[in-house]
């Protein structure tokens, strides 16, 4: 499975199902996201996770695998691909509520303290309650058809862990868990932090965010670091693109650039390209929801906008747009510049002369060309207003600022 289709697929659960996906290739060094770092704030923490990766290594072609923890904890599992080992793993996910009966009874099946409960209480309510297993089964039947067309019929297994009466595999938090905790906390915080900075528009605050988030995050496997930075960057690009969309940013908007930097991130060869697209990104979010925000603007206004963005190739004349709207000229053009400080026209023009600036600067096309993808289809008239809101010819500007040029 490619990288852009894992992560679409990641991002699908979560925003529909607030589910966790993960896909792990052998040798399965780094199993920690599974449980999305659950087992490392327990005893005999890698004995958990060794035990859990046993059944990865013996999972075969064919099966749904729907392991239940000693926490009630519920994963879905399979392996894909008839041809390789491969593993896609779904959960953790709850099957019931987590209340006063929960907690009594995972502490008598892992023999807690009351101190131990108290430790993962706030932790279990991350967890998400998802009762229809069948239901996401069906869901991953379709997703597997979609990977591998004409592919096989996929029986279940369940395997209960919550029996197992090894002591030394009770689920007991460490020591210092409460320490765990609150670094797990403060991750969270930041990430919050970073997401308003985002929705604002900040830019400072989000680089200096963004840049604390990484450092919080759990180690990943050693073995290939490359991969391990990519995987933080797809998580990040899906919190960036999430935080812009509190600001109401057309999903339009949106989706062109999460999916830009996806292909980005996919052709980086090293961790220096991956620096710096990582800084590039965040700053393109932040100017995203600078210019395309539309979440202090009225219904009418937001349409408007969205709408002259959307046919920025067209004349886009105050009567025109009033008409679309069906609403009267002097009324859209008196609401306009009330809530954009500009009026109708004359922002219009400005957007049009965007795009005909990076396309002179980017772009072999010629003069009328331009002109004309932007809707202007008088060259002499297109040249004059450049002149008059730039301070000069289209020829000029490109000659002395054109990339071509260095």
């Amino acid at each position: 499975m490619d990288n852009s289709l894992a992560y679409f697929l990641k991002n699908f659960l979560r925003d529909s199902l607030s589910l966790n996906f993960n896909y792990f290739r052998p040798p399965f060094s780094n199993i920690h996201p599974m449980d999305q770092y659950l087992r490392q704030g327990l005893q005999n923490s890698e004995k958990l996770y060794d035990s859990l990766q046993k059944y990865l290594d013996a999972a075969e072609y064919g099966y749904f695998y729907i392991l239940c923890d000693k926490y009630w904890l519920n994963y879905v599992y399979i392996r894909p691909y008839p041809d390789k080992p491969d593993i896609i793993s779904v959960g953790p996910y709850l099957k019931r509520p987590v209340d006063q009966d929960f907690f009594t009874e995972i502490a008598d099946r892992n023999h807690m303290a009351y101190s131990s409960i108290e430790a993962i209480r706030g932790l279990m309510y991350q967890f998400p309650i998802f009762d229809n297993t069948l239901k996401l089964l069906s869901l991953l039947n379709d997703i597997l058809h979609y990977i591998l067309p004409g592919g096989d019929a996929f029986q279940i297994k369940e395997i209960n862990l919550s029996e197992t009466t090894d002591a030394e595999e009770n689920y007991q938090p460490v020591d210092n868990y409460q320490a765990y905790a609150e670094t797990v906390a403060e991750r969270y915080s930041v990430q919050d932090k970073l997401m308003d900075s985002v929705a604002n528009g900040d830019i400072t605050n989000a680089l200096m965010y963004s840049a604390r988030f990484k450092t919080m995050m759990p180690e990943q496997g050693l073995d290939d670091l490359l991969t391990d930075r990519k995987s933080l960057l797809y998580a990040l690009n899906t919190t960036l693109r999430i935080s812009a969309a509190r600001s109401d940013v057309h999903p339009v908007f949106l989706h062109e650039i999460s999916r830009k930097y996806v292909k980005l991130f996919e052709g980086c060869t090293s961790l220096s390209e991956l620096d710096k697209l990582h800084e590039k990104m965040v700053r393109e979010y932040c100017l995203l929801v600078k210019n395309k925000s539309r979440i202090h603007n009225t219904p009418l206004i937001k349409n408007v906008l969205n709408y002259i963005e959307f046919n920025l190739n067209q004349p886009l004349t105050l009567s025109e747009i009033a008409a679309h709207f069906s609403v009267s000229s002097p009324y859209l053009s008196k609401m306009f510049k009330q809530e954009v400080h500009e009026n109708l026209t004359d922002y219009v023009t400005t957007q049009k002369l965007h795009v005909a600036l990076r396309l002179l600067t980017t772009t072999n096309m010629q003069i009328q060309e331009i002109a004309a993808y932007i809707g202007i289809y008088d060259c002499n008239y297109f040249s004059k207003t450049f002149r008059k809101r730039i301070g000069s010819t289209p020829s000029e500007y490109r000659k002395k600022y054109s990339y071509r040029h260095g």
